[in-house]
């Protein structure tokens, strides 16, 4: 479709993990190296009809963590108040990229 109106935009959402791994993130990490080899490739075959394809790396705020992605909610509760501020919380995240 991008290519027929000659213009478009694909952002993929990316994160930290695509250039460092980390334990317990077999899946995910790879999964995110893949992504910017995909959103690298795109860009430069769809360049030649308008469409820009870009990604936007998601990553906490400086000083805090990302949650691990298997921690529910129910889970984050029961940590020390101690370990949960080393996390961004949600409302920290939503504001970090609320200008993108």
């Amino acid at each position: 479709m991008m290519k027929k109106q000659g213009k478009g935009s694909i952002v993929n959402i990316s994160s930290g993990s695509a250039t460092t791994g980390f334990v317990a993130e077999i899946a995910y990490c790879p999964s995110k190296y893949g992504l910017e080899g995909l959103t690298q490739c795109l860009a430069m075959e769809l360049y030649q009809y308008n469409v820009a394809v870009n990604s936007l790396s998601v990553s906490a705020l400086e000083g805090k963590r990302l949650k691990p992605s298997r921690l529910t909610l129910s889970d984050e509760t029961k940590l020390s108040e101690e370990l949960r501020l080393k996390f961004a919380s949600d409302d920290e995240m939503v504001g970090n990229f609320s200008e993108a």
